[in-house]
């Protein structure tokens, strides 16, 4: 069993609560070669190696995937042992690819779009912090553009309200609340505004149970014009002045994106992110494709 450095705190309880059944089983437990292993960031891979999949997050995924393969070759006598630090195993990482995770798309010389398919609050601050280091390297004349949506199961006022606070020193102009070109079928009612706001501070809202709302509820067309209010509600609580627009299709945002970066006035990063519907569409609408992708997985 092999977990990551950033798991260790959540297990740390379980850890502790087995730790006298494991010294009672701990010969039972060699002789079935069962182990348990903790992968820290700089096991093997260091600041020299150029993961492929950007975002700092990514490093200890790469440890992870080392000690797999290295646990799967100690089962197998037959094989020479491939150490972490061969020269293959680096390339390997090096070359990594995942569409859509930390991927940067280079539209022009004044814009970049990257995407994530991030939809939980923890993915959502690894993909933040990955964005704001790749945009503070820049330099200062640059401008961000959020481009948002997620499932309505889902609820959005905490990743609304993070990607709200870790910006406020790098402060989105615009944010496009925006509907994939596909989506996932649901028999969950679509909840208001009011109903998820009211739930954030604790409260059960009258309007849960019968068809009563505030009047801007009933001007919400659409899941994107919910998200859109809720952002606009909670940017007037931390101050932000974002310009919003909700409702367009992927490839129309993209489009005005492109029209409003055309002018060179400054370097505009777009941050595409909330669900992987999302960025597929974003892809879809850059005519992204991959380049060296042949379809064929080859097997020893």
């Amino acid at each position: 069993f092999t977990i990551g450095d950033n798991e260790v705190g959540g297990v740390m309880e379980v850890l502790r609560q087995c730790a006298a059944a494991e010294e009672d089983e701990e010969e039972e437990g060699d002789r079935n070669g069962e182990r348990l292993t903790v992968v820290r960031c700089g096991d093997v891979t260091d600041a020299t190696w150029n993961i492929g999949i950007k975002g700092e997050h990514q490093r200890v995924n790469a440890e992870l995937a080392i000690a797999l393969c290295e646990s799967l070759v100690r089962q197998d006598p037959s094989p020479p042992p491939t150490k972490g630090g061969d020269c293959t195993v680096r390339i390997a990482l090096e070359n990594t690819i995942w569409p859509g995770r930390c991927q940067t798309l280079s539209l022009s010389p004044h814009l970049q779009i990257h995407c994530d398919g991030a939809h939980t609050e923890k993915s959502l601050e690894a993909c933040t912090r990955w964005f704001h280091d790749t945009v503070s390297s820049r330099g200062d004349n640059t401008e961000r553009i959020l481009l948002f949506n997620c499932s309505h199961e889902r609820n959005p006022v905490p990743l609304l309200r993070h990607l709200l606070q870790t910006s406020t020193q790098l402060p989105f102009s615009k944010v496009y609340f925006c509907r994939a070109d596909a989506e996932r079928p649901s028999s969950v009612e679509k909840p208001t505004s009011s109903q998820l706001l009211a739930l954030d501070m604790g409260i059960i809202p009258a309007c849960a149970n019968n068809n009563e709302g505030d009047a801007a509820d009933k001007e919400e067309r659409s899941w994107q014009d919910t998200l859109a209010r809720i952002w606009q509600v909670l940017q007037s609580r931390e101050g932000g002045l974002s310009r919003v627009e909700s409702g367009l299709a992927v490839s129309s945002a993209i489009d005005d994106i492109r029209t409003y970066a055309s002018d060179g006035a400054a370097r505009v990063h777009v941050l595409a992110i909330g669900s992987l519907y999302i960025v597929g569409s974003v892809l879809r609408a850059c005519d992204w494709n991959e380049e060296f992708a042949d379809g064929k997985l080859l097997l020893p």
